[in-house]
């Protein structure tokens, strides 16, 4: 959970961690222990072309001050322990843009 502005971003990991589907999504709550809501339909952070199954993330701050994820996801060729998959670790910049989590470096 990070605050930004007054308001405070819940990340959360959602489906079955071991398929394609699994993904990253985010609450936006009035403080820590709420309420939330959920401002998207569906995943914020999901597979793409480079990473499948995104989860498991931590937020922290890099030495110049901006927000970064960490979170692992399966390589797209294989999927899964059974399919011979392993999980890699990934990093990505997050940023707040009116009200709403966005990735990506300033």
């Amino acid at each position: 959970m990070v605050e930004h502005e007054d308001t405070w971003f819940l990340f959360y990991s959602a489906n079955k961690w071991d398929t394609a589907a699994y993904a990253i999504g985010y609450a936006t709550c009035v403080g820590p222990t709420g309420p939330c809501t959920k401002p998207l339909e569906g995943p914020w952070l999901a597979a793409s072309d480079r990473a499948v199954g995104p989860g498991g993330q931590e937020l922290y701050l890099d030495d110049g001050g901006a927000h970064r994820m960490v979170f692992h996801a399966w390589e797209p060729d294989a999927v899964g322990y059974a399919a011979g998959g392993f999980r890699r670790l990934y990093t990505v910049g997050v940023r707040f843009v009116g009200g709403r989590a966005v990735t990506g470096d300033p």
